[in-house]
C-alpha cells in the first residue's frame, strides 16, 4: 500500500534478474528506490512518483524504441564472479559473460509488454 509496490513478474531467473536490473537502472525517473527480491518470485520496491501503468508504459515505451542491450544493465562497478578462475579474468570481460550468460533481454520484453496490456 502506500508507496510500497510488489511486483510478481512470472519469470524464470535470468529474465527475472533482468527486469530487476531494469527496474533498478530506470528507477530514478519514478523515485524507485529499496529494491528488495526474495529469489526470483517477488520485487518489492518503494515508487515515490508516478502509478504502476506509468511505469509499465514508460518500460514498454524503451522496449518498443529499442533493444535492451543486456550489458547495459550491468553496472561498471560490478564485478560478477561465480566460477574458480574468476578473479584472473578482467572485469570487463566478466561483466560481458555476465550479461550474455545470466541475463535474458527478449523474455524479459516480452513480460514488459504483457503487464502493461493488462492495464490497457
Amino acid at each position: 500500500g502506500g508507496m510500497t509496490w510488489c511486483l510478481f513478474p512470472w519469470l524464470g531467473t535470468r529474465s527475472f534478474r533482468t527486469i530487476r536490473k531494469l527496474i533498478a537502472r530506470e528507477g530514478a525517473r519514478f523515485g524507485i528506490s529499496g529494491i528488495e527480491f526474495e529469489g526470483c518470485y517477488y520485487i518489492k520496491f518503494r515508487m515515490e512518483n508516478g502509478t504502476g501503468e506509468e511505469l509499465s508504459r514508460y518500460l514498454a515505451g524503451l522496449c518498443e524504441l529499442k533493444e535492451i542491450e543486456a550489458i547495459s544493465l550491468v553496472g561498471s562497478n560490478e564485478l560478477p564472479t561465480f566460477e574458480k578462475y574468476d578473479e584472473y579474468i578482467p572485469a570487463e570481460l566478466l561483466r560481458y559473460a555476465y550479461s550474455c550468460d545470466r541475463l535474458n533481454t527478449e523474455e524479459t520484453r516480452k513480460r514488459i509488454f504483457d503487464i502493461y496490456a493488462e492495464y490497457s
